[in-house]
């Protein structure tokens, strides 16, 4: 009887839509915009990508309007509206709240994606609305997106000697040196999978040049590590040697390049070694990675290996960073500098110098001896002259006459006293 109470009860509500028809006509429009972020994307620029989908209706009322958001990949989703429901590789969301979506009214979407562990070449996703309503133009209804993804990273490699150069003429013993090397990541990408070799010229024509002692480094650990190799090539890469250290402030570039020689791995006649290494990952804006190498110089081996119109040798350690998966490689390279401070010249040289210098010195003295420059005073010319100064010069015309200065000054009294006025 209870149950027989509870169906007669029953009422059926009918909702009737505010629409022209049982099923309402909508015009739903659906726009989208990157907020802090343009593609292509520079991978770790950001540690976020930022999206806004505005949601808007031109035709009648739509119930149950619903964005739905599909990656091609997963990628978390960090923050997104509360009407929004995350999934694997997903975003759903209830537009209104699920309530009616007016004609004229606007509803904002924003969606926060992460950005740190993005890789590849491509994000992919489209976005689309759905409703109950027949839709007018579903064309405006969807979205698709690809993101280009980039790696840019601007990386610095210094190498540098310590000494930075070796006087070959004042060093009579074997020098211990150190090379350092060091590689910075200044991002904004991640650098991964990348092989950094160095080329050491140890050898010319069996004369050993440098002989290593000890290897320090901050990058042996269970990401990277380090490689010995006896001999080396480095005919897949160039090298331009076309900057000179100018040892001696007045001389030209013509002239130090004229005196100077290289000692690299191109030459022909050197024998390398390879030092190889792997960077399973290297970091941007992180502390820099270095290398120390010390060795220990051979000055004579230089000076037998250096050609008799050298000066100046620069032995140079070249290195090479190569990212395959980016098909980037960049070039660097450091000198040492040995150098002679010894000036030799041809024999001619000094033969031209005297001869042209005792030239010039005869014809200086003849023409000082020509102008009496050597003629010297003798006494009895030294006394002639003092007994014209006490006789009177004549010089046609005028007589000068000495007068005893005494008999001078009593004349000038005289004539004073005459010329007093009478009292």
């Amino acid at each position: 009887m209870k149950s027989e109470r509870i169906a007669q009860n029953e009422t059926n509500l009918v909702f009737k839509p505010n629409c022209a028809e049982d099923v309402c006509l909508t015009d739903l429009k659906l726009h989208g915009r990157f907020l802090n972020f343009e593609s292509p994307f520079e991978l770790n620029s950001s540690r976020t990508m930022e999206l806004q989908y505005n949601i808007s209706n031109e035709g009648e009322s739509g119930y149950g309007t619903l964005l739905e958001i599909k990656f091609a990949r997963n990628i978390s989703i960090i923050k997104a509206m509360a009407f929004c429901e995350i999934g694997a590789d997903n975003l759903s969301c209830l537009i209104n709240n699920g309530q009616a979506l007016q004609r004229g009214k606007v509803i904002t979407v924003n969606i926060t994606l992460d950005a740190t562990e993005l890789d590849g070449t491509e994000l992919d996703f489209e976005a689309r609305l759905f409703s109950d309503g027949n839709e007018t133009f579903n064309e405006d209804n969807l979205i698709q997106s690809s993101i280009s993804l980039v790696r840019h990273s601007s990386v610095s490699i210094v190498e540098y000697f310590n000494p930075s150069h070796i006087n070959l003429d004042t060093t009579f013993s074997n020098v211990s040196t150190s090379l350092k090397v060091q590689i910075d990541n200044y991002g904004p990408s991640y650098m991964r999978a990348t092989n950094v070799t160095m080329f050491i010229p140890v050898l010319f024509k069996q004369m050993e040049l440098i002989h290593f002692d000890t290897i320090n480094s901050n990058i042996i650990n269970e990401r990277n590590y380090l490689e010995w190799t006896e001999e080396c090539s480095v005919s897949n890469i160039e090298i331009n040697h076309t900057s000179f250290i100018h040892w001696r402030k007045f001389e030209s570039p013509a002239m130090v390049q004229k005196k100077s020689s290289y000692l690299s791995c191109f030459d022909e006649f050197i024998t390398c070694k390879c030092l190889k290494f792997t960077l399973k990952e290297l970091p941007a804006m992180n502390d820099p990675l270095w290398i120390n190498l010390q060795m220990t110089i051979f000055p004579q081996a230089m000076i037998n290996v250096m050609p008799e119109d050298t000066q100046t040798i620069f032995l140079y350690v070249n290195l090479s960073l190569e990212v395959p998966t980016d098909e980037v490689t960049l070039i660097a390279s450091g000198s040492l500098m040995l150098y002679r401070a010894v000036h030799k010249f041809p024999l001619w040289v000094y033969v031209t110098t005297i001869t042209l210098s005792t030239v010039i010195l005869t014809s200086i003295v003849q023409a000082l001896r020509k102008i009496n420059f050597f003629k010297r005073m003798t006494r009895s010319d030294m006394e002639r002259k003092l007994e014209a100064k006490e006789s009177a010069i004549t010089d046609g015309s005028i007589m000068m006459i000495n007068i005893p200065i005494q008999k001078l000054s009593t004349e000038t009294t005289v004539i004073e006293e005459t010329m007093k006025p009478a009292t």
